[in-house]
């Protein structure tokens, strides 16, 4: 009896151990295909529409405010962060949300009155939204569940909640409203090396805008190049991730200006498209989106 207990143990175990295993499997496998933060966008608290891919290259901090909260103190702390380190390609969204507590009742204009009078922020706010009840933010969904980040399941719980996300688009933290802006381990954060640094990118080649991108950015199925120059004889055509893993390359005669490139079978995501002669070469950031 005691020996059956034993191994009744053992093989609960064994199945815990496996099915731990399979959860970190499965997140890794979403990590390898997910979309990045920059194929999403957001209104302005001024009413237009910004792409997050002007903020590729840049570790972005979202915080979710209000401005009747014991922590609507932050923030002063969230403006000291940023003008201490906005320089380091550093920037924070704010996002104004009365779902806490029913601490953000104003609409867009009062709120912009009130942390331009009391904090005088000049980092980028949002226009009002719903993270916890009636339509969710796109945005917020993607911060929050781990198959859309493919990293973690991250509940929103009050206020003055942080969401890091490095200079790929892909999350790295979450911290809660006890966690002070002015925090070491984000400054620290903020001041590592950037994630984009990569072997596969790397080049001695001297770098010259030879072609235009025609076709738009983001794109779902195609690229389509223009070349400003028509004395080039062959050209390589090649796509990267942005860990610099080659996804695709070729090498193209030069028969019009004209090149197409097909993406239809590529993930959602941001690629680096290198366009090279030999000589020189052209880096050009694409957004897969659909």
């Amino acid at each position: 009896m005691r020996i059956n207990l034993v191994h009744l143990l053992y093989q609960n175990m064994k199945k815990n151990q496996l099915l731990g295993l399979f959860c970190c499997l499965s997140l890794w496998a979403l990590a390898q295909n997910k979309p990045s933060i920059h194929t999403y966008s957001a209104k302005t608290i001024d009413g237009y529409t910004i792409p997050f891919t002007q903020f590729y290259g840049k570790k972005i901090m979202f915080v979710n405010t209000a401005s009747f909260c014991g922590y609507t103190s932050q923030y002063g702390a969230l403006e000291q962060l940023y003008q201490n380190y906005k320089q380091h390609n550093f920037i924070i969204l704010g996002f104004p949300c009365n779902d806490f507590g029913g601490q953000e009742p104003f609409n867009d204009s009062t709120i912009k009155s009130f942390f331009l009078k009391n904090y005088g922020i000049s980092f980028p706010m949002m226009s009002k939204i719903s993270i916890a009840s009636g339509d969710t933010s796109k945005v917020y969904k993607w911060l929050q569940r781990g198959h859309l980040n493919g990293v973690a399941n991250n509940k929103v719980d009050w206020n003055f909640n942080k969401f890091l996300v490095n200079e790929s688009g892909n999350l790295v933290a979450h911290h809660s409203s006890l966690v002070s802006p002015l925090d070491s381990s984000i400054i620290k954060w903020i001041l590592s090396p950037s994630s984009i640094t990569s072997v596969g990118l790397n080049s001695s080649k001297r770098e010259l805008d030879f072609a235009e991108l025609i076709s738009p950015n983001p794109t779902s199925s195609r690229i389509d190049l223009v070349l400003k120059k028509t004395q080039y004889s062959a050209i390589h055509v090649r796509l990267y991730s942005l860990d610099g893993k080659l996804i695709n390359g070729s090498e193209q005669q030069i028969l019009s200006e004209k090149i197409s490139y097909d993406i239809s079978n590529l993930a959602e995501g941001v690629y680096v498209l290198r366009i090279d002669d030999g000589n020189i070469q052209q880096n050009i950031k694409i957004v897969v989106a659909r």
